[in-house]
């Protein structure tokens, strides 16, 4: 079997899927802290104007735990495991923002967590990238007849 950009490198495959589990547990478990907290809990740690409402909150942590689940649950499942690598793109982006724009609830509240998250997020997108976009060069033969992109996105 070739390895161009690592594919078919299992240790680069499970660096990646290590990476987008934390990005993806990290930006969960804050989701689920927003949806049981009210705009008063966490009014000061955001910067919150008084306007801010616990509506705002909840739909926030709504849309965090949403976009984290499907981070991983497409490729477990098999079901558009590309989905995942959107996500990913998609979490970075909402800890970029959240970086940016403190006051918009979105992210953990500290800039330098949300950095790093952006920053892995990205690392693991450049990795599936880099991974996808060698994939045509391969053989099927090399992987059992299957389709080279189907088999490294999915982590057979």
């Amino acid at each position: 079997m070739r390895t161009i950009f690592g594919v078919g490198n299992k240790a680069l495959d499970r660096i990646l899927w290590s990476g987008q589990w934390f990005v993806a547990c990290v930006v969960y478990f804050t989701g689920m802290v927003k949806l049981g907290l009210t705009a008063d809990h966490v009014r000061s740690h955001y910067g919150l104007a008084a306007e801010a409402t616990t509506w705002t909150l909840h739909t926030v942590g709504l849309v965090e735990v949403a976009v984290s689940l499907m981070a991983i649950l497409p490729a477990v499942t098999r079901v558009l495991p590309q989905l995942s690598t959107i996500s990913m793109a998609t979490l970075g982006a909402l800890a970029l923002f959240g970086t940016a724009l403190p006051a918009s609830m979105v992210g953990t509240g500290i800039a330098a967590l949300n950095t790093f998250l952006a920053a892995l997020a990205t690392l693991v997108i450049l990795g599936r990238l880099a991974v996808v976009l060698a994939a045509p060069l391969l053989d099927s033969a090399d992987y059992g007849g299957k389709p080279v992109s189907q088999t490294v996105i999915s982590g057979e």
